[in-house]
């Protein structure tokens, strides 16, 4: 239980991190397209998209970087389920043997 919460505070934080990244590059995105009205010629312009279309494709690496931090959680899930799913079929397992070893001795195992 500890590694989940430790794996789902670190997903947390990295993606929040990742969100506050976007945001502010939203931000700086948005300038750069008011600006464009306000370039005084061709080349101004043209490095003004480039970064525009720089800044999108940051965005979309975010937005994948986001979405790889959630497979990440949902992973980290299945592995603990998995766990406690095995914990619970090796106390099934061991109370069996008890089980079996008393009523072979003629005791009784949930005692």
């Amino acid at each position: 239980m500890v590694r989940r919460e430790r794996v789902t505070a670190n997903v947390q934080a990295e993606a929040q991190e990742g969100l506050n990244r976007s945001d502010e590059r939203i931000n700086y995105l948005n300038q750069l397209q008011e600006s464009i009205q306000e370039q005084p010629d061709i080349t101004a312009l043209a490095a003004t998209e480039a970064r525009i279309s720089s800044e999108h494709l940051y965005l979309t690496n975010e937005g994948n970087n986001i979405a790889r931090l959630n497979l990440i959680q949902q992973s980290a899930a299945r592995v603990d389920q998995q766990r406690a799913e095995q914990a619970g079929r090796r106390e099934a397992d061991d109370w069996h043997t008890r089980a079996a070893a008393a009523a072979f001795e003629g005791d009784q195992p949930w005692q």
